[in-house]
């Protein structure tokens, strides 16, 4: 039989069998299971404010869902048609028994398929009026459940071959999986380490974990296609056995040539999974990506000639498409005046050669005047130089024979011997120090740009030193002229050299004065960004500014921390450089606790700030650690400084350290003083032991109390008659009345243990406090008065104690003269553990668990700071699209729709087809 005439054959058997399956109650029962099992999870856990507008909840649990429905449309496959007596005439048509197998195999297949796209296009639907769901990944993972849903059928048709009732052919296939699954988990527990690799990939559930991440991968598809096409080739044979001559319808025959067929799948599998031959492309991230409201807004405003070059050797496919992306908003947004100008540069490539010099030499015109200004002040530093070099040639020779001349107890005999060696020195270094700065002023491939601003450094510097030096000599052998007990030969230094260092020193100033008033070079800071690696460089009337790699770029998301996607990294921390030079000084934020130095560094326990800080900076925000006692008080000179205060938490008993006394004193300062403070407090011991908690009243006079003498706490059930008490509440929505509430409303904000603060109204300071952040009430939730209790097992929420109205968590106060003030009452919410707590979304991508804490601090700092026209403009939580804030009706409404509204039109659909049909027989 042809090829041609095969595949018709084929699909008149598919055609008549999806007439049969749509036509009955069972394939409609199928859809109608997919549209409730599908409904119900994406109203339960993925329709949610702030979550990540991704299906992949719902693709997981129709992961299962497929392993359990595919084999009810295959069961009936060769059973039914063998105990209804059709099988024989079917046998007997022209079509043959490989495509009877197969084109019953197709149309179950379809029918599965659409039964899987109907509630997966209405949930991307339902995403896509409210958010920007990703449909190619969407897509990736109904392919997988697809490949997976075909080996399901083909099982299930080999065993309706080998069987004579329909349940036990649906029995038999779903537990076959289902002891393949517990073979597949528990096998590397016992098996050698060397074979558990083999274990994990004959896992068919954890080779569909990728297509639900966006990730197609050819081992995978591999897998799903080859042991499928083994399970049809047994049905066929085992459909076909009582039609085989009698020498190939042994048993022992028929088992040998499908054992090595098996082998040869197991082979092909094996091959494909090689990392030569396997092949992985990235489906998420393809749709096109739109800029934040911020982003626009600060592109918009900018005035005069932007230049956005972003510098990558050699970067990946995706990374440079994602980064194209970026660029292509923001020209968009310039529109066709083109006052911001973009480009990506790849320096070793050759085509980019050319934009790469233009970038270089708008930078150099930049520093035109600047750099002529340099010439002349390096050029005269380094005659000022030689001129002492040539003294000092002459004049230790001189010193040499002079020192060893005075008497042991002369006082002049010390200075003359350091100026000696001092000399001595010079003259011996003044061959190199004239070479490292030549060095300097010249560029080459590694250092784009002449580093005349470091050349001038090392001049000033050494200029400042002798010139004191030389004073400092000359005076004091000046002194010792009017000394008649002055050694005789001691007279001629006494006489004319005072004069002469003092000449020479006041020569050396003005030449250290002129490199000392010398303007900045932008050039200075670009070229040591493009030496460091890939950096972005952003051109504007105000000035320069680079931006490095570490901000634009993270290395690849791993379990000790976040790596959020490249371009919305990008855009956050090119438009935050973009501000900073265009609108005045960011502020420095200081992070002030009494713990040990290195609190912003990664740790294995991830209670550092390590991500706090990470924000910060990408904000263009500088970070600074300091504990009181430990060191001076930090100063940032014409720059805002805002003070992040930890109180200390978890401590064991009321008596205070030393570092925790001058932290206080220090805090306590700070807040007298009127300086900006964002403080963070935790439960305390002393309220419970009738004492005043000196950090719960630190921002009293700003209108802001912490009762840290409680805490809100909510009663969960995790199974039944049993309850455990969570100490973590999750807030969505900021309170609009405050600037930073509005800011952050919509972003999951995570906050362990939280206090409930007090706003005491305006106080006679002028100080108006606001809530930012509120827990609503709710009936399992309650304000526990004894924090210290076990209270894990409790059973029943107190009624005396039940949350019955809003309480504040996080709050802001506001003099109207300008002091700020933020009280945080969650000892833990900038630790990396929650601020960095993140979800893997494929392709080397995480989402943000809780973007809401990253957004409280920097736009916290900002405002802090009096950036208010950079508040709401961090950025967090962007790394993936996300469903906005939603009311609770939408949610309901939505939800309801797909869980109940979508399977029972299915179901009403199927129902009117299949009594139709009845009808008509």
């Amino acid at each position: 039989m042809s090829i041609a005439v095969q595949a018709r054959s084929t699909a008149a058997v598919a055609r008549r069998e999806l007439r049969i399956l749509l036509g009955s109650a069972l394939g409609w029962s199928v859809a109608a299971a997919f549209a409730l099992l599908a409904g119900t999870v994406f109203a339960v856990a993925v329709f949610r404010p702030g979550a990540p507008a991704t299906l992949r909840g719902t693709m997981i649990a129709l992961g299962w869902g497929v392993l359990l429905a595919a084999p009810a449309l295959s069961m009936r496959a060769v059973v039914e048609e063998r105990r209804g007596g059709t099988w024989p005439s079917l046998v007997a048509s022209p079509a043959g028994i490989a495509s009877i197998i197969l084109g019953k195999f197709v149309a179950a297949l379809f029918l599965l398929v659409a039964a899987l796209a109907v509630p997966l296009v209405a949930q991307l639907v339902a995403l896509e009026w409210f958010a920007a769901p990703d449909w190619v990944e969407a897509g990736t993972g109904l392919l997988g459940l697809a490949l997976a849903g075909a080996m399901y059928l083909a099982s299930g048709v080999l065993m309706s071959a080998l069987v004579g009732n329909q349940v036990a052919a649906y029995l038999l296939t779903v537990f076959l999986w289902l002891a393949w699954l517990a073979l597949a988990r528990s096998a590397p527990l016992v098996l050698p380490a060397a074979w558990a690799p083999a274990a994990f990939a004959s896992d068919p559930l954890r080779r569909l974990d990728d297509f639900q991440l966006g990730l197609l991968d050819t081992g995978n598809a591999a897998y799903f296609a080859s042991i499928g096409a083994w399970f049809l080739l047994a049905a066929t044979v085992a459909a076909s056995r009582d039609a085989l001559p009698a020498r190939l319808a042994s048993a022992r025959r028929i088992g040998l040539g499908l054992a090595l067929a098996a082998a040869a799948v197991i082979a092909s599998i094996g091959a494909l999974d090689a990392p030569r031959l396997r092949r992985t492309i990235d489906m998420t991230a393809t749709r096109e990506y739109t800029l934040a409201p911020s982003t626009r807004a600060t592109l918009e405003s900018l005035a005069g000639r932007w230049q956005v070059a972003i510098t990558m050797t050699a970067p990946p496919d995706a990374v440079a498409r994602q980064v194209d992306e970026v660029l292509a908003g923001f020209a968009a947004v310039a529109g066709p005046d083109g006052h911001v100008r973009t480009s990506r540069i790849d320096p070793s490539d050759p085509a980019d050669a050319a934009r790469y010099e233009a970038m270089l030499e708008a930078v150099q015109a930049r520093d035109a005047e600047a750099l002529a200004l340099h010439d002349t002040a390096i050029r005269e530093g380094m005659r000022a130089f030689g001129v002492l070099c040539d003294v000092a040639a002459a004049q230790a020779p001189l010193l040499e024979a002079l020192v060893p001349a005075l008497p042991a107890d002369d006082p002049s005999r010390a200075d003359l011997e350091a100026l000696r060696a001092g000399f001595v020195q010079l003259a011996a270094q003044r061959r190199s120090f004239e070479r490292s700065i030549a060095q300097l002023r010249s560029a080459g491939d590694a250092r784009p740009f002449p580093e005349d601003a470091r050349a001038a450094s090392a001049i000033g510097a050494n200029l400042r030193h002798w010139a004191g030096e030389l004073a400092a000599v000359g005076r004091r052998l000046g002194d010792r002229a009017a000394d008649p007990a002055a050694p005789a030969v001691l007279a001629p230094w006494t006489s004319d050299v005072p004069a002469d260092y003092a000449e020479l020193s006041r020569e050396l100033r003005i030449a250290q004065d002129a490199i000392d008033r010398l303007p900045k070079t932008w050039g200075a800071e670009v070229g040591a960004a493009l030496a460091a690696g890939d950096c972005a460089v952003i051109i504007g009337p105000p000035g320069i500014v680079t931006v490095p790699a570490w901000q634009l770029v993270s290395g690849p998301a791993t379990g000790a921390g976040l790596a959020l996607d490249r371009r919305f990294r990008g855009e956050q921390a090119i438009v935050s450089a973009i501000r900073g030079i265009s609108g005045g000084a960011l502020p420095v934020a200081v992070v002030m606790h009494s713990g040990p130095p290195g609190i912003l560094r990664p740790s294995p326990e991830r209670t550092d700030l390590s991500a706090a800080a990470d924000a910060l900076r990408t904000s263009r925000i500088d970070v600074r650690e300091w504990v009181p006692g430990e060191g001076p008080q930090p100063a940032a000179p014409g720059r805002p400084v805002v003070w992040i205060v930890l109180a200390p938490v978890d401590r064991d008993a009321t008596t205070e350290s030393r570092r925790e006394r001058d932290l206080l004193a220090a805090a306590q300062r700070l807040s007298v003083q009127g300086e900006p403070i964002l403080l963070t407090v935790g439960p305390s011991l002393l309220p419970l032991l009738g004492q005043a908690d000196p950090w719960g009243t630190m921002l009293a006079g700003r209108g802001l109390v912490a009762e840290t003498g409680r805490t809100v706490l909510e009663l969960v059930p995790i199974g039944p008659g049993k309850s455990q008490v969570q100490a973590m509440q999750v807030v969505l929505d900021g309170d609009p009345g405050s600037t930073l509430g509005r800011a952050i409303d919509g972003q999951r904000t995570a906050l362990e243990r939280a206090v409930p603060l007090q706003l005491l109204g305006e106080p006679s300071g002028a100080f108006t406090p606001r809530a930012v952040l509120s827990i609503d009430p709710a009936p399992e939730r309650w304000i526990e008065s004894d924090w210290r209790r076990d209270v894990r097992t409790r059973a029943v929420v107190p009624n005396e104690k039940r949350l019955r109205s809003p309480v504040a968590v996080v709050a802001c106060a506001e003099r109207h003269a300008g002091s700020r003030a933020v009280l945080v009452g969650s000892p833990g919410w900038l630790t990396t553990a929650v601020a960095d707590a993140a979800d893997p979304l494929g392709g080397g991508r995480v989402a943000l668990r809780n973007p809401g804490n990253r957004d409280l601090l920097v736009n916290a700092v900002m405002w802090l700071g009096g950036r208010d026209d950079l508040v709401a403009g961090s950025g967090a939580g962007r790394e993936v699209a996300r469903l906005p804030r939603l009311s609770a009706a939408t949610v309901v409404t939505v939800g309801a729709l797909e869980a109940i509204g979508l399977p029972a039109v299915v179901a009403a659909i199927g129902a009117a087809i299949v009594v139709r049909r009845r009808v008509r027989t």
